[in-house]
């Protein structure tokens, strides 16, 4: 009874050792790594989760070796016991820490097969990062590409712009001249409308003229046959009064007065009629040239109409143009705008993708971090090992 108190009270002294507390104590640890990793809120980056998976990891495998110790150390405390009641149980006692020793190094090596496959893991997320982080930086530059020529398109956009302006200012004056050009032919007109109004009445009173010219004309041959009747009869009278002798000489002197006098008559009417003649040419020549001159006019005022209806019709053409180079400049600026706001949004997708090349280089760093710590951890269960080579070695003596 006695015997069997001293080995509750040995076996006590492993109590911390023993199974159910020490797997409470893990769970424990490892809530109060995840909690204290979830509240503290720079652990949230990328950069720490990788340090804090290893870390996890590490502490688990190092659990892990301490309950496997913690089972051998209570074995071992209750063999202990045992091999001082009985030599048997004390040379089982070897072979137990044997099997021990062999359970727990094949657990090792589980762990360890575990560690490479993180480490193999590890490795090709690592060059999956580095083609990502290659990606993302070619797709960086070309970006950057990208918004070179956008920059240099929009500079074209701005001289075809300016172009524009200055073409649309060029239109403006154009217009302006066909406008002056047209009130100018538009004042020709009028004076042309009042030349032909002119010339009209020019035409009109020549042909006047020319009509009482013909009337003169008939009259004076009219005065030139009475002459010519005067003269026969004043001839007449000369000839009876010849025969009438002395008595009839008074008549005959009467006579040969008035015979005198319808010969200056005749050859004044024969004098003014070929001067009037002269003239009735002169007024014919005038009136067919003030024909043609009326003609002229006519014609003239055509032209002028035709040139008016031309400068017309090139305001028209003006106007559109005016509009449609309005219109392209409008166009101009929206393309413009557009090549603003797309180059804003390159810029904007420059920046990410730079802060994602970054957040990759981390993250990148990160997995080599922990690839580092991984190598770490392979190495201190490659030390177990050789640990556990020796202490089978010191058992077999």
């Amino acid at each position: 009874m006695i015997e069997s108190r001293k080995r509750e009270k040995k076996a006590d002294k492993f109590a911390f050792f023993a199974n159910k507390n020490v797997l409470i104590n893990i769970v424990a640890a490892n809530m109060f790594l995840v909690l204290e990793y979830i509240f503290v809120s720079k652990n949230l980056t990328g950069s720490n989760f990788g340090k804090f998976l290893a870390v996890l990891l590490f502490f688990n495998l190092i659990a892990a070796v301490l309950y496997l110790l913690s089972r051998m150390g209570r074995n071992a405390a209750v063999k202990e016991d045992e091999s001082k009641a009985s030599v048997n149980e004390m040379r089982d006692t070897p072979v137990i820490m044997e099997s021990s020793i062999k359970e727990l190094f094949g657990k090792i090596n589980n762990s360890k097969d575990g560690i490479h496959s993180l480490i193999e893991a590890g490795n090709n997320i690592e060059r999956a990062m580095h083609e990502m982080a290659k990606g993302i930086q070619q797709q960086a530059d070309d970006i950057s590409k990208i918004m070179y020529k956008a920059v240099d398109v929009s500079e074209n956009v701005n001289q075809a712009g300016a172009a524009s302006q200055n073409i649309n200012s060029i239109s403006d004056g154009m217009l302006a001249r066909v406008e002056s050009g047209i009130s100018k032919i538009e004042m020709m007109y009028s004076k042309m409308h009042t030349l032909n109004s002119a010339v009209s009445e020019s035409l009109s009173a020549v042909s006047i003229l020319r009509d009482s010219m013909k009337d003169i004309t008939g009259f004076l041959e009219l005065i030139s046959g009475i002459a010519d009747q005067t003269n026969l009869l004043a001839l007449n009278a000369a000839i009876e009064a010849a025969r009438a002798g002395e008595s009839g000489r008074g008549f005959a002197v009467v006579a040969d007065e008035i015979r005198k006098l319808a010969i200056q008559s005749d050859n004044a009417a024969k004098e003014i009629a070929s001067k009037l003649e002269n003239m009735s040419g002169k007024i014919s020549t005038a009136y067919t040239e003030a024909e043609k001159g009326f003609q002229a006019v006519g014609e003239g005022n055509k032209i002028i109409e035709d040139i008016k209806g031309y400068f017309e019709s090139y305001r028209k053409d003006a106007e559109n143009s005016q509009k449609e180079i309005f219109n392209a400049g409008m166009s101009f600026d929206s393309v413009r705008s557009g090549f603003g706001m797309m180059y804003n949004r390159i810029e904007s997708v420059a920046s990410i993708s730079e802060q994602s090349a970054a957040s990759t280089q981390e993250v990148l760093a990160s997995i080599e971090n922990q690839n580092g710590i991984l190598n770490l951890i392979d190495g201190s269960f490659k030390e177990l090992e050789r640990l556990g080579d020796e202490l089978k070695k010191i058992y077999d003596k």
